[in-house]
C-alpha cells in the first residue's frame, strides 16, 4: 500500500514552471517580512527561497542570497542559522575568507553546529585551494575594477566593499577596497579608505606600497610620501626596491 500511495506521489510532481513561482512567491513574502521587522528568521526564510531559485537555475539567485546574508548577520550577529547559511552559500560560492569567518564565529556561537561538523571534513588540501580562489577572486574584482562598463565597475567595487567590512581586522581586503575605488574614479573615497586601511595595516611592503601609491595618486602627496619611505624601509626584494625607486622617481623632489 505504501508503494502505490509513493507512486502516486510521483505521478502528481509539480511541474517546474509551477515550482519556481511558488519561491518567486516566497521571496516576494520574505521581502516585505525583512523591510518590515526583518528578523533573523524572515532573513533566513528569503535566503532559502533564493537557493531554491538557484536551484531551478536563476541568474544570480546564489550572489543576490549572499547579500541578503551579509545584512542579516549586521543585524543579528548571534543568529546561528544566519551563520550557518553564511557558511554554506560562501562554501558554494568559493569565497574562503567568508566561510572561514563564519565559521569561527559559530565555534563561539554553537560548538554542536552541523555546519562546523561538516567543515571539519574538509581536507586541508581543499582549504588551500579555497584560499587560493580567493586570492585570485581579489586580483578579478581589481581588474573589473578599472572597467569601462559602468555596471561593472560599480559590482567589483561593491564586492570589493563587501570584502572589508566582513573582515574589519583584515588591512589587505582594506587597500585592495581603496584600490578598487582608485581605479573606478573615486579618488575621494578611496583616499578616506586608504587612511582607514593604514590605521590596521599589517606592517607588509604590499600594505605601505600600496596605501602610498593611492595617497599620491588622490592628492596627499605628504602623507604619500612618508608612507613611501615605509615601504622603502620595508622592502626585502629586488622587485620590490625597484618599485619604491620608480615611485620616488615619478615624484621627482619633495
Amino acid at each position: 500500500m505504501d508503494d502505490d500511495v509513493g507512486a502516486n506521489r510521483a505521478g502528481r510532481e509539480v511541474p517546474p514552471d509551477i515550482e519556481e513561482t511558488w519561491a518567486e512567491l516566497r521571496c516576494a513574502y520574505y521581502r516585505e517580512r525583512v523591510a518590515e521587522e526583518g528578523s533573523a528568521d524572515d532573513y533566513v526564510g528569503l535566503v532559502r527561497a533564493m537557493l531554491q531559485l538557484h536551484g531551478m537555475g536563476v541568474n544570480d539567485a546564489l550572489e543576490e542570497a549572499f547579500g541578503v546574508l551579509c545584512d542579516a548577520v549586521d543585524r543579528h550577529p548571534r543568529s546561528v542559522s544566519a551563520w550557518e547559511h553564511v557558511a554554506y552559500v560562501s562554501s558554494v560560492t568559493r569565497r574562503s575568507e567568508e566561510m572561514a569567518n563564519a565559521l569561527a564565529v559559530l565555534e563561539r556561537l554553537d560548538p554542536t553546529s552541523r555546519v562546523l561538523a561538516a567543515a571539519g571534513e574538509l581536507r586541508a588540501d581543499d582549504s588551500r585551494q579555497w584560499a587560493h580562489d580567493a586570492h585570485e577572486r581579489q586580483w578579478n574584482l581589481l581588474d573589473e575594477a578599472g572597467s569601462g562598463d559602468a555596471d561593472t565597475r560599480a559590482a567589483a567595487v561593491a564586492e570589493l566593499e563587501r570584502w572589508a567590512r566582513s573582515f574589519p581586522a583584515n588591512s589587505t581586503y582594506a587597500v585592495n577596497y581603496a584600490l578598487g575605488l582608485l581605479a573606478a574614479d573615486q579618488p575621494a573615497e578611496s583616499q578616506r579608505v586608504a587612511l582607514a586601511a593604514w590605521a590596521i595595516e599589517d606592517g607588509s611592503f604590499a600594505d605601505a606600497y600600496n596605501v602610498s601609491l593611492v595617497l599620491r595618486e588622490t592628492g596627499a602627496q605628504d602623507e604619500g610620501r612618508a608612507i613611501l619611505m615605509t615601504a622603502m624601509e620595508r622592502a626585502s626584494s629586488d622587485q620590490e626596491r625597484q618599485l619604491v625607486a620608480e615611485a620616488v622617481a615619478e615624484d621627482g623632489p619633495g
